[in-house]
């Protein structure tokens, strides 16, 4: 298991980023710059493990680990953080 130091945190890409979770339109330069990815394990208060975040695109470090590529972010690099409609 790997444990993320200070504010970095350990995310997978997912989805389309030119997309809300509600279906939702995102602006072409979002999409055009950055990536949707989902938090496996994070350092920085108000993320957890679960949470969507938009993020730069070329943000973070890839990594493999047990099979699966994972990125390390810098929580500078996220854009916004996906919550659900209520």
């Amino acid at each position: 298991m790997l444990v993320p130091y200070g504010d970095t945190i350990i995310a997978k890409r997912v989805g389309d980023p030119s997309k809300s979770s509600g279906g939702a339109i995102r602006s072409a330069s979002l999409e055009e710059n950055s990536v949707k990815v989902k938090v496996v394990s994070s350092g920085k208060d108000g993320i957890e493990k679960g949470d969507t975040l938009i993020v730069r695109k070329y943000s973070g470090n890839e990594y493999e680990y047990e099979g699966e590529k994972i990125l390390f972010i810098n929580s500078e690099d996220i854009v916004a953080m996906e919550k659900p409609n209520d």
